[in-house]
């Protein structure tokens, strides 16, 4: 029952139904020549009895007869079914040649198939697989186009959103216009602004409320230095550390004040163009000269150094080469010097050199932070280098402490983005 069920190829198919016709035929030949042989047969029966000496004779007859009747036709039908099977063969061979070309191919190879028979069946075949395969073939190119055409829609909002954020700096909180046809990309760029007015809204208050803090600190503590003056010419006592302190302590209120409001301006894009050495350096000169000769040391400028304009705060900066220079003062010898330095070196590079002990540079990451001192021996409250980073940052530059190579000694240094626009009207 099973070899019936299985199904058979179109050859054998053929070579079934054209013996099956064969063999009914030749039955049918045979079945009309046997009949039309019978009166023969009575024929030789009735000689068999007339003499009975010519038996044997008669005999071979008939077997002869039967066999010239059975031989050739079995003959013929074999002949004719291994013709038939040649022919079936020939005839069949280019839907062999079709098979084994469709197994050959791999899932990506969608070109036409090149076969081409003289059976008009088998050339239609073949047309229709070749137009089948042809609607496949643009239909998978609709497809790549069309996501394609999606990834660039998306891939665009995104490459513009990450430029946009890529070039911001830390302190633009402005919010993001980018405007896109996909819903999803605009959810994304709404909700960024969302945060970043969140951002500009938290930094704002606490901007303020600094100010707000430097600027109540600073009332008590001038109240303060105001009765220890009264105290000591009424009881002529020696208050001058204590004095001295609160004027630390005071002017590092005012640095604070200072940084968050010149915090709040920079938030709103108002840079200045400031030139280095005539508008930082030079009008620092003298304030920083009368602090060094307290312990003998010399401030020396920088020599032949061409000027070089950077976009920021005058202030800002002042200040931040004020603590470098303090801090140099505070851990360098009596009667040593003290260099700042001016150069171009991938920007504009402000450096400040001693001649003291050094540090340990595994700890310049502690020393950047607030109210970390280098050595507590030497006074102040830890807040020059915790500024001067603050005030790098807010100029988007980069600030370095490391021991000289030349000699014993510290340098701290900073390198900011020179002022495109000026360098341009040059």
């Amino acid at each position: 029952m099973r070899f019936l069920r299985r199904p058979i190829s179109l050859r054998q198919r053929l070579i079934l139904t054209i013996g099956a016709i064969l063999l009914v035929f030749e039955l049918i030949s045979v079945f009309w020549l046997w009949h039309e042989s019978t009166e023969q047969i009575q024929l030789f029966e009735q000689a068999l009895r007339d003499n009975r000496n010519n038996d044997r004779h008669i005999m071979r007859e008939i077997r002869e007869a039967v066999a010239s009747l059975i031989v050739p036709g079995v003959f013929m039908v074999s002949l004719t079914l291994f013709i038939c099977y040649q022919a079936v063969r020939r005839i069949t061979r280019p839907l062999a040649e079709l098979q084994k070309e469709l197994e050959a191919r791999t899932a990506d190879n969608l070109t036409p198939i090149a076969i081409h028979s003289a059976t008009l069946e088998i050339d239609a075949v073949v047309s229709a697989l070749n137009d089948l395969v042809s609607r496949l073939t643009s239909t998978l190119d609709n497809e790549r186009l069309f996501t394609a055409d999606v990834a660039h829609e998306l891939r665009t909002p995104l490459a513009e959103l990450q430029k946009e954020l890529e070039a911001r700096t830390a302190d633009n909180l402005t919010p993001i216009a980018i405007h896109s046809a996909t819903l999803e990309i605009d959810a994304v760029v709404s909700a960024l602004n969302d945060l970043v007015s969140r951002l500009t809204s938290t930094l704002d208050n606490e901007r303020l409320f600094t100010a707000d803090v430097a600027h109540e600190l600073r009332t008590p503590l001038a109240g303060g230095r105001f009765h220890l003056g009264l105290l000591a010419k009424t009881h002529h006592i020696d208050v001058a550390p204590l004095v001295a302190r609160l004027d630390q302590m005071m002017e590092s209120v005012s640095q604070l004040l200072q940084l968050a409001r010149a915090g709040q301006s920079f938030s709103s894009g108002n840079y200045q163009h400031v030139k280095l050495l005539e508008d930082v350096i030079l009008p620092s000169y003298d304030e920083l000269s009368t602090m060094l000769d307290q312990r003998q040391q010399t401030l020396l400028l920088p020599e032949s150094a061409a000027d070089i304009t950077v976009q920021g705060d005058a202030t800002l900066l002042r200040m931040l080469l004020r603590n470098l220079v303090e801090n140099a003062h505070r851990y360098s010898p009596q009667g040593s010097n003290i260099m700042i330095k001016l150069q171009e070196d991938g920007g504009a590079v402000m450096a400040v050199e001693d001649e003291g002990p050094g540090i340990d540079e595994s700890k310049c990451g502690e020393l950047s932070k607030a109210f970390v001192r280098m050595d507590s021996r030497y006074g102040g409250i830890g807040l020059g280098v915790s500024i001067v980073s603050r005030i790098t940052q807010l100029h988007h530059g980069q600030f370095f402490l490391q021991n000289r190579q030349e000699t014993s000694g510290t340098r701290a240094w900073i390198r900011l983005k020179k002022d495109q626009y000026v360098a341009n009207q040059i």
